[in-house]
């Protein structure tokens, strides 16, 4: 006699699995690393430290690092995953050169920033106060927006957000969505639900008023390159994408041809912005 047994999932066992599937991918798309005390690897640099109190008890840390020479403008840098402020995945010398302060920040559990990232509204939200409190604190006339990586997501919301006080937003290997990522890198067919930071590029990017220039690798493994190409049909008239046949995820700044080509946009930008 055959017997024939029914399985079925319970919304308990849903719910166990979900929560097992956000907290991996936390692991997998933070990775903090921490330190108390001075800088390091900073001696070269001007540069000011800055504390944003974002929740009760919850301060977050910011540098504002100088140029040298006759200030431009500032940009304001959002860096990936993996990176802090004691450890930035940026040339900074190549920026301050270019004639800008350059200002970043740590995300919650990054460097000598408090507590933990705990989910995606939080996250957009840090990124706001830290923003807002730092350009009420400036003067700078010409304000630039910089994202890599991880930090694309938030450049692109703070630029739609603020899109007024933005003079130029750059994107260095953006993503779609983090849907999108964990489709095409991990799990085809990842539920959208079961994704606790889908932070959907997508829907906010069209809404930036400022120029926005998008830099992607074709060697990108990391992020592919495809996610670009799909940002780039969402973008105004004059919105610009290169794409560089050689470059990989990482290191992104060492590039020449994305050397050249960034400081001919910024110089075209400031330009304009002067004529304004």
């Amino acid at each position: 006699m055959n017997i024939k047994l029914k399985q079925s999932i319970s919304l308990e066992d849903l719910k166990i699995l979900k929560d097992s599937v956000f907290k991996f991918q936390e692991v997998l798309l933070f990775k903090p690393d921490q330190y108390k005390g001075k800088l390091q690897n900073t001696s070269d640099f001007n540069y000011e430290e800055y504390y944003f109190t974002v929740d009760k008890d919850i301060r977050l840390h910011g540098v504002l690092f100088k140029t040298t020479t006759k200030c431009k403008g500032v940009i304001f840098y959002l860096h990936g995953n993996k990176a802090i402020i004691n450890n930035l995945d940026i040339s900074l010398k190549f920026y301050l050169e270019q004639g800008y302060d350059l200002f970043t920040w740590d995300y919650r559990g990054y460097g000598k920033s408090d507590s933990e990232i705990k989910n995606e509204s939080e996250f957009y939200a840090d990124a706001q106060k830290v923003f807002s409190e730092f350009y009420q604190q400036s003067s700078y006339e010409h304000f630039i927006m910089l994202g890599y990586s991880l930090g694309t997501g938030l450049a692109i919301k703070l630029a739609a957000d603020n899109s007024e006080l933005i003079d130029l937003l750059i994107l260095k290997a953006p993503y779609y969505s983090i849907v999108e990522v964990v489709r095409q890198r991990f799990f085809r067919f990842a539920p959208k639900q079961f994704i606790k930071y889908p932070l959907e590029s997508y829907k906010y990017i069209n809404q930036v008023k400022a120029p926005i220039v998008i830099f992607h690798g074709k060697k990108d493994t990391t992020i592919y390159y495809e996610s670009s190409v799909k940002l780039k049909k969402l973008l105004k008239e004059g919105d610009q994408l290169y794409l560089i046949d050689d470059l990989v995820h990482s290191p992104f700044d060492q590039d020449e041809y994305f050397r050249q080509k960034l400081v001919s946009i910024l110089s075209e930008n400031l330009n304009q912005h002067d004529n304004d």
